[in-house]
């Protein structure tokens, strides 16, 4: 028997040693599913990249959304300051389609001879 026992103290010398370093073949769980009982069960790894997949998908949403109300808020910005610079080009225009008014009444007036001082 000391010949058994020879080869258990080896082989629990090498499974000790095996243990201390881990298994000589490392077989990694199935990640996608792992199946009980015929059941299919998603593992906490798959859990946690379908939530940061989750996440991604709500950020890229949310920031399309912003462009979208970044790109809308532009557009009401540029309609208001064209309305501001039309009625800014109207008042111009009235005010210098008045001052051309006045220029014509002087010239006529000038023709006229209203202007000179001189005893009529």
């Amino acid at each position: 028997m000391p010949a058994s026992s020879a080869a258990s103290t080896s082989a629990s010398a090498t499974t000790a040693a095996a243990t201390a370093r881990g298994p000589a073949h490392i077989v990694p769980p199935p990640r996608a599913e792992q199946h009980l009982a015929g059941v299919a069960r998603i593992s906490s790894w798959d859990s946690k990249v379908a939530a940061r997949q989750r996440a991604a998908e709500v950020k890229a949403k949310e920031k399309a959304m912003k462009a979208e109300r970044e790109e809308a808020d532009k557009a009401k910005t540029k309609a208001r300051m064209e309305r501001r610079q039309k009625v800014a080009d109207k008042a111009r225009l009235e005010a210098l389609a008045a001052k051309m008014s006045g220029k014509r009444l002087d010239r006529h007036k000038r023709r006229l001879g209203l202007t000179k001082k001189v005893a009529h």
